[in-house]
């Protein structure tokens, strides 16, 4: 599918889910549960940071935060709202990416047929252990998945280099062009459908250069939630052909990674959103 005809269902969509929402609400409302409103100004705030700092996609309802714990309407409201602020900030072509899980066997072999088959939006393998008990897909796995025709990449949030490597060589992933990076391939491609390019996602910002280096496309990082432009920075640090510099800016993302995103999890991440969306709010437009 063309990303014009994702982005113009995405929004036409957006306002079904709307509507949907409201339905949800009442029903909860009848049974006598607490409905809990998301924040809608604070989502829109900062999806707009992320996108005027430069990221090229933004993704919705990662396991790493509370949409387990969500109903289903207030995912589609967090969703919603992250669409409709790009579009009304003039970043409509910026895609989302939208976490889809569901919480038990059944449901999620459920959940994987039918939007795998029905959807019209394509879809992103997700290996990560710490969301399913600490199960993870091997490389052949992965890449027998991906012949599907409607799967266009893999996330790789079990950190594991040489499994990306190997996906990334057998799919001929897309690549940022760089000086550094071989101007030919030397394993042929054995996806058997040709329909579109395959994404190869690193998962952890403390492997972003780790990542470039393999033959990976781009980083699907929480890290970026803080610190949008250092992430983006080693990227074109990558492009420019500047390993050094790349290395030691890949330095400083691992020890953030490490110390105020991992160390201090949920607390550490909304005191250091907070940060960085008051910095933003003083840096001019044209940054």
């Amino acid at each position: 599918m063309e990303s014009t005809s994702v982005i113009h269902y995405g929004l036409s969509r957006s306002r079904e889910l709307a509507q949907e929402s409201q339905i949800e609400k009442k029903r909860q409302e009848k049974r006598g549960e607490k409905w809990t409103e998301s924040r809608p100004a604070a989502i829109r705030t900062h999806t707009v940071c992320l996108a005027k700092a430069s990221l090229v996609s933004l993704v919705t309802m990662d396991p790493n935060g509370e949409a387990v714990h969500l109903f289903s309407a207030e995912r589609q409201t967090v969703i919603r709202e992250t669409r409709m602020a790009l579009a009304d900030a003039s970043f409509a072509n910026v895609p989302v990416i939208a976490g889809a899980s569901e919480q038990s066997i059944r449901g999620t072999v459920e959940l994987c047929h039918e939007s795998a088959n029905c959807s019209p939006i394509p879809l992103i393998i997700y290996n990560y252990l710490g969301a399913v008990a600490g199960i993870d897909m091997d490389s052949d796995l992965l890449i027998c998945i991906s012949q599907h025709p409607n799967i266009v990449g893999t996330k790789f949030t079990c950190g594991n280099t040489g499994k990306l490597t190997r996906v990334a060589a057998a799919l001929h992933a897309v690549t940022p062009t760089s000086p550094l990076a071989p101007s030919t391939r030397k394993i042929p491609c054995i996806k058997t459908t040709e329909n579109h390019p395959y994404v190869v996602f690193g998962g952890i910002a403390d492997f972003s250069l780790q990542t470039l280096a393999s033959g990976g496309s781009v980083i699907l990082a929480g890290s970026a939630n803080v610190i949008p432009r250092l992430c983006v920075h080693i990227f074109n640090l990558w492009g420019e052909g500047r390993f050094t510099e790349a290395i030691e800016v890949q330095h400083l993302l691992s020890a953030a990674d490490w110390g105020r995103l991992s160390g201090e999890r949920i607390e550490g991440v909304k005191e250091g959103i907070q940060e960085m969306m008051e910095v933003e709010r003083d840096l001019p437009d044209s940054i």
